[in-house]
């Protein structure tokens, strides 16, 4: 699994960069319109306040756990703005990007990394073939 680390971590690093470029965009597009608390006075864990938690919730997406929380919140705080439709059309996006292209793409190089070669596979089956043919050589005497 390990033949090609370069690649995963190539891979890696842009799935963070693209994670924190859509993170930028939301605190840009959230914040201030989502509160700390509910009217319940239940805590709403992303508020996206920082960039950082803005990250945070931008993975939470990515890993599609819970992600209809954040849809939730921001169309719910958003409507009165008239620009619900918009965050909503963000978050959805990036959900249908992350899932459907980018973790693909993740599943992709890690599947390159456990492919065998045709010149290889050759190989492994000729050393087999000959160590199968000396075994039987050296039991039939």
């Amino acid at each position: 699994m390990l033949g090609n680390v370069s690649g995963l971590l190539n891979l890696i690093f842009f799935v963070a960069l693209l994670t924190y470029l859509c993170a930028l965009f939301a605190v840009q597009l959230v914040r201030g319109d989502l509160p700390q608390e509910d009217e319940n006075g239940d805590e709403i864990r992303m508020s996206f306040f920082t960039i950082y938690n803005a990250f945070l919730g931008m993975y939470q997406i990515f890993s599609s756990e819970n992600w209809t929380d954040i849809l939730y919140n921001a169309t719910k705080y958003q409507t009165p703005y008239n620009v619900g439709w918009v965050s909503a059309m963000f978050f959805i996006g990036w959900f249908i990007l992350s899932n459907f292209i980018v973790l693909n793409m993740f599943i992709a190089v890690v599947q390159e990394n456990f492919d065998v070669s045709e010149d290889d596979k050759r190989m492994f089956q000729v050393k087999a073939f000959l160590a199968k043919k000396d075994l039987g050589a050296v039991t039939g005497k």
